[in-house]
């Protein structure tokens, strides 16, 4: 409204006559960039490149280091640290105040610091934490007053050199300036939590450590309450740190029952900052999914349904409600989840489990299939990571499709059947029955659509039939002595595939042989015998027909050559 005024002003006609004299213009102008730079200050942290564009339009007003320090402040905090270090250097050479230079420094070390954490140089960050805590503390001893605003910059920089005492002075005299509030309550918290860590597990300052987590659990708990229910994003992210935080130190005090509120406010505004294994842990099972709930229905109606920084919530909400029993709800927290980020595919595994346990059989199988689809080796890997259940998990489904595609003859059932039973062998590849399950499986869904007369079946069939062969192979490596392994492969050369009809017939003999030897045992395991007797009847029968076969043909032959002789080229 100022500007506006005397851009009016001058504007009228003989203006010239009553113009504001010089000095006071001037003063008009150091308003002006005052007010930018308040602007500049207030986005700093949340905005910084608006900041910088308030302090740049500041510094066009007001030339002068004073304003300058803030353009510098604005280029640390867009990440032009260098460039901040290069003018820095200029400034000291031209003769700058030396409590400026070091309290510039301290910023440009800070933020590279910050910037090596982000990268995961953290031998590096220590170094510059360690510089920036150097160049602050000298800025605070020769002029505190100017340089106040570097209290909590010092604190910070402290805490993460593990420089504690120095961080704790300095957080307490941050509290102390104008317009403290959440942020300096939150590294005066952090602070005195490291301390009460440092200390906790020494008997005989029980006392000071004791003190030292009443001080972080009040500044935690200080933050919150300034923070209220905030509207700006880094209000945001700071007001869920300030929360998992207090979580932490209600856990390390013996306090986890008191956590659950904590946790659900972490996890409301910024779930990505939560560990969640480590508050199912602290929680415990019925804690967790009631923070998990509460939170996930917070997050919505804070940040709506088209976000994906909840997918990990999302995910763990439908672990725990599948643990819960709530098989419906744990799906619908699954899918969610998987929607919103895809690479969870081992959602699909807990959509399979939960709509298994609702007797949705062909719905679980679709799930895992699915999953199958998006990450075949993670399906393995989900599987092998606890295969007595996930193992058990699939042979119910396997015996549903088992148990009634035989009297209606469905080649889909079958075949259905016989994937489910080729990721059991893949899981657990030294198990022999899976894959001879999965070559049976495929060999009566090749069967099926073998009666069919269309081409799309016949082919169909032939492609169950080589997989069938393949699977009885892998089974027959493991157990080459075993009777029915020899005997079923062998079919599959014979009356399937009709090909390798000699092989076929050394794998009948082979099995009549070898059931003959076992059945003389009296070791055999119990229910084992009724098998290898059928084997040997079957091999031998099998064995009689291919070899009037093989016999058939070779006649068929002859004949075809004495009607049509070979001629001499």
């Amino acid at each position: 409204m100022k500007r506006l005024i005397l851009a009016a002003a001058l504007a009228l006609p003989g203006a010239a006559s009553f113009a504001a004299p010089t000095f006071g213009a001037a003063l008009f102008v150091q308003g002006i960039a005052a007010e930018e730079i308040t602007a500049g200050r207030a986005l700093l942290d949340t905005d910084p490149r608006k900041a910088l564009e308030h302090f740049e339009r500041a510094l066009e007003l007001q030339p002068g280091n004073a304003v300058e320090r803030w353009v510098i402040r604005g280029w640390i905090a867009v990440g032009r640290t260098n460039d901040a270090l290069d003018r820095i250097e200029e400034l000291r050479d031209a003769g700058a105040d030396q409590a400026l230079c070091d309290y510039l420094f301290g910023y440009s070390f800070a933020g590279k610091a910050a910037q090596h954490v982000a990268e995961g140089t953290g031998g590096l960050a220590a170094m510059n934490y360690g510089d920036a805590v150097t160049y602050f503390q000298s800025a605070l001893e020769k002029d505190p007053a100017t340089y106040a605003d570097a209290w909590y910059a010092l604190a910070d920089a402290a805490w993460w050199a593990a420089q504690l005492d120095v961080a704790r002075d300095a957080a307490q005299h941050a509290l102390e300036q104008e317009g403290a509030g959440a942020r300096e309550q939150f590294v005066l918290g952090k602070v005195a939590f490291s301390q009460y860590s440092a200390l906790s597990q020494d008997e005989a300052q029980k006392d000071l450590a004791q003190a030292h987590w009443q001080t972080a659990l009040d500044a935690f708990s200080a933050a919150i309450a300034a923070l209220g229910k905030p509207t700006a994003p880094a209000d945001r992210v700071l007001l869920a740190n300030a929360s998992l935080q207090r979580a932490y130190v209600l856990v390390w005090g013996q306090r986890a029952a008191d956590a659950q509120e904590d946790y659900t406010r972490a996890m409301s505004y910024d779930p990505t900052i939560v560990d969640f294994a480590a508050a199912l842990e602290q929680l415990g099972d019925e804690k967790f999914l009631a923070a998990l709930n509460e939170a996930s229905a917070r997050y919505e109606k804070l940040y709506g349904k088209r976000t994906v920084s909840d997918a990990t919530m999302l995910w763990w909400l439908g672990w725990a409600r599948n643990a819960a029993k709530d098989y419906a709800g744990a799906e619908e927290a699954m899918l969610a989840a998987v929607q919103k980020w895809p690479a969870y595919s081992n959602a699909w595994w807990t959509i399979a489990s939960a709509r298994y346990s609702r007797q949705d059989f062909d719905g679980a199988v679709d799930a895992i299939f699915t999953f199958q689809q998006a990450d075949a080796e993670g399906l393995i890997g989900t599987v092998q990571s606890n295969p007595a259940r996930n193992l058990a998990l699939l042979e119910g489904m396997v015996a549903y499709y088992a148990s009634n595609y035989e009297q209606s003859r469905d080649a889909e059932k079958a075949s259905r059947a016989a994937r489910l039973a080729l990721i059991q062998a893949e899981a657990s590849p030294e198990h022999s029955p899976y894959w001879n399950n999965a070559g049976l499986f495929f060999r009566d869904a090749g069967d099926y659509l073998k009666a069919k007369p269309d081409e799309e079946s016949q082919a169909l069939a032939k492609q169950y039939h080589e997989s069938s062969y393949e699977n009885y192979s892998r089974a027959l490596a493991l157990e080459p002595a075993n009777p029915i392994y020899l005997n079923d492969t062998a079919v599959i050369l014979h009356y399937c595939l009709d090909r390798d009809l000699e092989l076929a017939l050394d794998m009948y003999k082979r099995a009549t042989s070898c059931a003959e030897e076992q059945l003389k045992r009296t070791d055999l395991k119990s229910g084992s015998r009724p098998g290898i007797e059928i084997a040997l009847r079957d091999s031998k029968n099998n064995a009689r027909l291919l070899e009037k076969k093989i016999e058939k043909r070779k006649r068929e032959k002859e004949e075809e050559e004495e009607k049509d002789p070979p001629t001499d080229g």
